[in-house]
Formats: C-alpha cells, structure tokens, sequence
C-alpha cells in the first residue's frame, strides 16, 4: 500500500511541473498559450472581476504567470489523469523565454501583492520568427506568372 501511495505522489509531482504549448511550435505573431495542469477539477478559478491568469514579460524574457485559485480547499487529491487549463499570453516576441508561474486565490486581485510561487522549474521555450512571405506569390509575380502562360498560349494557337 505505502508503494502505491509513493507512485502516486511521484506520479503527480512528476505532471505537476509539466506544461503545454499551443502552437508546440510558437512563432512571432501568432498567440501563445501556455496548458498547466490541474489535479482537482476546481481549479482554475476566477478572481471576483472574472480574472484567470495575469502574466507579464521581464527584460530578461520570463514570463511570470499568475494564475487564480480556489481558496480554502484543502488535500484535493483529484483524479489522474489531470485536467489541463490554458492560459493566453498572446503574441510574444522573437526570443527564448523562461515560464515562473505563480498562485494567488480567487479573493484578491490583479496585480497580486504577493503570490505565491508555484513552480519556477518549468525550463525555456523558444518563439521563432515569423515565416517571412514566398516573393513568388505576391501580385505581381502572379499577374507576370498569368501574362507568360498567355503569351506561350498565343504563340501555340497562331501555329495552328
């Protein structure tokens, strides 16, 4: 019995500092969102102005996330799998960021005072430039493109 109950915990402090991207694969100009994971079905919750996440960019590129939870519930040991919830970051610069997030409950407000630290271990993730656009499909490459094809389809039709 003590081996499942270690796995488990294991098992959850193991999820507990995983996260998600969408896009896996973040580039300029597109929104990020970042996917934490829940293991009670409660959270996460909103401060009372109707808040889930605040989050701001320091010069050094971390992100520190500030999600809401619920206050006064205490041992959730929910269910496993975990829920995942997804907080927006928008549209981030090209650049390597560092992920912190942080913990308030849902009776205080944004900016927090002082939130606590929920995991700072998350590592880097990289946004990449935006796809710069193919010179071959802008207007006048298709109208050049259009005005080639019916000048070789003149000269074949004046053979006939």
């Amino acid at each position: 019995m003590k081996k499942i109950v270690l796995l488990v915990c294991l098992f959850q402090l193991q999820i507990a500092s995983a996260y998600e991207l969408r896009p896996s694969i973040p580039r300029e100009g597109q929104e990020v969102s970042v996917g934490l994971y829940f293991f009670c079905p409660e959270y996460p919750a909103t401060t009372a102005d109707g808040q889930t996440h605040h989050f701001e960019v320091l010069s050094d590129n971390t992100i520190r996330l500030t999600v809401v939870l619920l206050d006064g519930i205490g041992g959730c040991v929910g269910g496993i799998p975990p829920i995942t919830a997804y907080f927006s970051l928008g549209d981030l610069p090209e650049g390597e960021y560092t992920l912190e997030v942080y913990s308030i409950f849902a009776n205080q407000s944004f900016p927090p005072q002082n939130p606590q630290v929920w995991d700072t271990g998350f590592g880097t993730f990289q946004v990449l430039g935006a796809i710069a656009p193919v010179p071959a499909l802008s207007n006048w490459s298709l109208i050049l493109l259009i005005s080639l094809c019916l000048l070789i389809v003149v000269k074949k039709l004046r053979k006939i």
